[in-house]
């Protein structure tokens, strides 16, 4: 059977699946901050795809909000992917 591959051209920071995890939690931008001892600023930027989620990061999101660090840097991957894509 002939495998295929399907990738969504809609770049999607996966910062943003942070904030629906917060908010299922209910827990703030400003609480997560404090607890991977970042700045919101530093936050915003993950949030917002300007900062990847490298694997450091992603270990400290499993550590604290409990997605599976796997999770993080693939969503991190496919949009990284993506936005590549776009360009050509």
């Amino acid at each position: 059977m002939k495998h295929i591959e399907y990738h969504s051209n809609l770049a999607v920071p996966p910062g943003e699946y942070v904030d629906e995890v917060l908010s299922d939690l209910g827990m703030t931008k400003h609480e997560l901050a404090r607890r991977m001892g970042w700045t919101v600023s530093r936050l915003d930027a993950l949030v917002e795809g300007s900062a990847p989620i490298e694997a450091e990061t992603a270990a400290l999101l499993e550590s604290i909000l409990k997605v599976p660090a796997h999770i993080w840097t693939g969503l991190e991957k496919e949009y990284r992917f993506v936005l590549a894509l776009k360009k050509h």
